[in-house]
């Protein structure tokens, strides 16, 4: 059962900015852990900061392995951003089978 009948702007491009910014950076599981508390708790300053200290403690640890970090194709940061959203509007379970075949694919 969905818990909203839609998203916060400010929510789902928080969602969208930390796909864009934080794909190879943080874990999936991260990501939508975070947005999960933000949908509960709707304090975007915390999640924002908390996401940040994530991102920089991960370019410090890239630093010191002197690794490059991954390319990520656009594809697979809108599906993230998608997860981030659907959990973030709609309740911690990922996108189900029927609302999977909702966005259209607009990458051909």
């Amino acid at each position: 059962m969905r818990k909203k009948t839609g998203g916060d702007l400010d929510l789902v491009l928080l969602c969208c900015w930390l796909a864009a910014v934080g794909a190879g950076l943080l874990k999936p599981e991260k990501i939508l852990e975070g947005v999960a508390r933000l949908s509960l708790a709707n304090d975007i300053e915390f999640e924002e900061q908390n996401f940040i200290a994530l991102m920089n403690e991960a370019r410090e640890k890239r630093a010191k392995l002197e690794a490059a970090a991954p390319k990520i194709p656009m594809e697979i940061r809108d599906e993230k951003a998608l997860d981030a959203i659907y959990v973030c509007c709609f309740g911690r379970g990922l996108i189900g089978e029927k609302d999977e075949k909702l966005p259209i694919n607009y990458h051909a």
